[in-house]
C-alpha cells in the first residue's frame, strides 16, 4: 500500500499514455484525463441491454463520446453487435464508442472481482474521461446525457447523485457509527472541513440502508478521484463491504471519509413509475429519478415488466399471478417480457414526514412486494401520508412511451 496503489493494480493504465517518471502514477494518471463522457461498464450478458441503450442515445441526439470497459474477455460478437447500434439510423446521429479493456492494469489473479456491482468501480477508475456520466447498461435515459452536466448541483460541486428509494430498511447504528467514525472531524491533522449538512441525510438521522442509487453517476474525476479509490477500498475491505448492498451508498461515503463533502444529491427522492393501481398506489420493477420540476430524466431496471427469467417459477408459485393470466404459461411468459406503459409515477411521503424524530423502526412507504414475482425485485408505492402522484402531460406521456418503444423494438 505504501506505493500508492491498490493491491488489485499492476500501475499500469489500460489506455497508453506519456509518463514522466519522476512523477507518482497518480499524478501523471489525473494529468491525462480529459473531456466529457459516458462509461458503462459492460459484460457480454450485458449487451442485449447496452444496444437497447445505444438506441435510445441515437433517438435523444446524445454527441457524448461512450467508453465500454470491460475485463478483458469482451466476445468479438459482442464488439461487433454494439458497434452495428451505435451507426447512424434515420433522424439520429451516431454513437461515437470505444472499448477499454482493465486487463493490462490488474495485477493477476484479481480479474474474478470485475464481476456484478464491482466492474463499475473499474469502469470510473480506468475511463479516460475527466468528467464522466457514470451509466449501467440497464439504465435508460429520457432526456440528452449532456444536460445532466449542465445541473446546477454538479456545476457547483463537480458530483451529483441520485436518491434511492426511501424503504423501511435500516442499518444497526454500531453499523452507522462504524463509517461515521472514519470521517473525518474539523481540527483533524489534514484539517478538512466537512459540511455537516451532509451528515443530516437518512444514513445519519435513520439508520437508513439505502440512500443513493448508482445507476447514473455524474462526477468530475479530477476533483472526486481520492474519495473514488477510498469507496473501492470499502467495497473490498470484508468490514465495511459486509454492510452494504452493493456500490450505491459507498460512492458518497468514500468522498466524505476522503475529506471532500463536495457533492450533490437530487432533490427528489426515487419514485415508481408506470400505470396507477387505484388512485394511491403503483407497483413497478423500475425505479424513476425526477428533475426539480418533476420530470422524468431517467430510469434503472430497463423498460420491461420484469427483467428476470422467472416467469415459469412463478407461474407455479404464485397463484393470483397465474390467474391474471388465463392459468397460461405463455401468456405469463409474454406479460414478463412485454413494454411498461408510463403514465404517472407516486413521490411517495418521505421518511423525516413519515417518521418524525422517532427512529427506533423506521417506516417507509416504498416497499418490496414478493407476491408479484419477478425475483423481488417489484416494488409499491403509496401516496398516501403526504406523498404525491406525477401525472405526465400527454406531451411528455408520447416522449417517454416513444423512447419505452425505441427500447423494446426487436433486435
Amino acid at each position: 500500500m505504501f506505493s500508492g496503489l491498490l493491491p488489485v493494480m499492476k500501475g499500469k493504465h489500460p489506455a497508453s499514455e506519456a509518463k514522466l517518471p519522476s512523477r507518482s502514477y497518480w499524478r501523471n494518471y489525473l494529468d491525462a484525463l480529459s473531456g466529457k463522457g459516458i462509461v458503462i461498464g459492460i459484460h457480454d450478458k450485458e449487451v442485449n441491454y447496452a444496444t437497447r441503450l445505444l438506441r435510445v442515445l441515437n433517438h435523444l441526439g446524445n454527441e457524448l463520446p461512450i467508453q465500454f470497459v470491460h475485463e478483458g474477455d469482451l466476445l468479438p460478437e459482442s464488439v461487433f453487435t454494439l458497434l452495428e447500434a451505435a451507426k447512424l439510423t434515420e433522424g439520429s446521429i451516431s454513437q461515437n464508442i470505444d472499448f477499454i479493456s482493465i486487463r493490462p492494469a490488474i495485477t493477476a489473479g484479481y480479474q474474478s472481482i470485475f464481476k456484478g456491482y464491482n466492474n463499475k468501480w473499474f469502469a470510473a477508475l480506468f475511463t479516460t474521461f475527466e468528467e464522466i456520466i457514470l451509466m449501467d447498461a440497464d439504465a435508460v435515459p429520457f432526456v440528452k446525457p449532456s444536460s445532466f452536466f449542465e445541473l446546477e448541483g454538479y456545476k457547483k460541486t463537480g458530483a451529483y447523485f441520485f436518491r434511492d428509494r426511501e424503504l423501511s430498511e435500516a442499518l444497526k447504528q454500531d453499523q452507522v457509527d462504524f463509517f461515521l467514525g472514519m470521517i473525518p472531524a474539523d481540527g483533524s491533522v489534514f484539517e478538512y472541513k466537512i459540511d455537516p449538512a451532509q451528515l443530516q441525510n437518512n444514513f445519519f438521522k435513520y439508520n437508513s440502508k439505502h440512500v443513493m442509487e448508482s445507476g447514473v453517476v455524474v462526477m468530475n474525476r479530477l476533483s472526486h478521484m481520492l474519495g473514488l479509490l477510498v469507496s473501492l477500498s470499502l467495497q473490498y475491505w470484508f468490514q465495511s463491504g459486509r454492510i452494504m448492498y452493493g456500490d450505491k451508498d459507498l460512492f458518497w461515503l468514500g468522498q466524505l471519509i476522503s475529506g471532500n463533502s463536495n457533492y450533490y444529491f437530487n432533490e427528489h427522492a426515487a419514485a415508481a413509475i408506470g400505470e396507477l393501481e387505484g388512485e394511491l398506489d403503483l407497483c413497478s420493477a423500475q425505479l424513476g429519478h425526477l428533475s426539480k420540476d418533476k420530470k422524468l430524466l431517467w430510469t434503472n431496471g430497463t423498460l420491461l415488466k420484469c427483467k428476470k427469467n422467472t416467469w415459469l417459477a412463478d407461474f407455479f408459485k404464485y397463484p393470483a399471478l397465474r390467474q391474471k393470466c388465463g392459468n397460461s404459461m405463455a401468456k405469463m411468459k409474454e406479460a414478463y417480457s412485454s413494454a411498461i406503459t408510463i403514465s404517472e409515477c407516486i413521490l411517495p411521503a418521505s421518511i423525516p414526514e413519515i417518521n418524525g424524530l422517532n427512529k427506533r423502526k423506521v417506516t417507509g412507504n416504498f416497499n418490496k412486494n414478493y407476491n408479484r414475482g419477478c425475483g423481488g425485485i417489484y416494488y409499491c408505492a403509496t401516496s398516501k401520508d403526504g406523498g404525491e402522484v406525477v401525472r405526465f402531460t400527454e406531451e411528455e406521456k408520447k416522449h417517454y412511451n416513444k423512447i419505452v418503444g425505441i427500447w423494446n423494438s426487436s433486435i
